[in-house]
């Protein structure tokens, strides 16, 4: 095995485009009490340092529409980056293990700051009446909707002229759960830790595969579907790319599917 620490973060153009205005409105003020005068109500997230609720709408594979609004806090924010700047991986971890130590260390640090963002969505599970295929799609497409962004640690922005947006200078080239929800801007693996934080507090069993060979990060879910898979005890936790819409479960992109290129980094 080699050991080093390759960052996962390729780029996938959207299988297909989806143009479309959103309608229904869901809401939810779920257990936090906010005070709204305090927050900045923004999609573009330009100012970091406040309170704020996000509002979205996107549409799931079957073009049923959606809308989110979620609150994220200052002072969760900054804890977050703080706690990701501070940590430290020991040395000795092979490659997929030193991922998966990472991403279980964002994990568990932000785990108990989703929960209003997990309110939210699990009243839309309920408002819809979605089983869990449906719930996975609707949860997963509200992130793929997120348009794409560099995260980077040793690269500069300024060396990437393909018209996406970038954020240099941070360290392990990831961002935690809270903090991409408060920005709004995400790589794979940035993307895939968030919704493994998500699926695991509604009880799915997700996992985050890796790929030296591509370079890439996608989630590993247990749901019922067919295509491209990886087992563990016995059991199938298929593909499911994130980084652009159209994307669905156990639906792998041409260019990354050798499935032997592929290791499990967090269970």
């Amino acid at each position: 095995m080699i050991h080093t620490a390759t960052k996962y973060c390729l780029i996938l153009l959207p299988l297909f485009l989806l143009l479309f205005s959103c309608e229904i409105q869901v809401t939810k003020d779920g257990d936090r009490i906010i005070d709204s005068e305090e927050l900045l109500r923004t999609d573009h997230q330009e100012d970091f340092l406040k309170n704020k609720i996000t509002q979205r709408c996107w549409r799931d594979y079957g073009a049923n529409p959606y809308c989110i609004k979620y609150a994220t806090f200052k002072d969760d924010y900054k804890e977050s980056k703080n706690f990701r700047r501070r940590l430290i991986i020991p040395r000795g971890f092979e490659n997929e293990s030193y991922w998966g130590k990472l991403y279980l260390d964002l994990f568990d640090a932000d785990k108990h700051k989703l929960s209003y963002l997990a309110d939210t969505l699990e009243y839309i599970g309920e408002k819809y009446e979605l089983n869990r295929n449906q719930f996975a799609d609707m949860v997963v497409t509200f992130i793929q909707d997120i348009p794409y962004s560099y995260i980077l640690a040793d690269e500069r922005c300024m060396d990437k002229n393909d018209g996406f947006d970038c954020v240099d200078g941070q360290r392990f080239g990831i961002l935690t759960p809270i903090e991409f929800l408060h920005t709004l801007k995400g790589d794979c693996d940035t993307r895939t830790v968030l919704l493994y934080s998500i699926f695991k507090y509604f009880n799915f069993s997700p996992k985050i595969a890796i790929s030296e060979e591509y370079a890439h990060s996608m989630l590993l879910l247990d749901v019922v579907t067919s295509g491209d898979y990886l087992t563990d005890n016995g059991k199938k936790y298929y593909f499911w790319e994130t980084t652009a819409e159209g994307w669905k479960a156990g639906l792998m992109p041409p260019d990354f599917s050798n499935i032997n290129n592929w290791e499990i980094a967090l269970y």
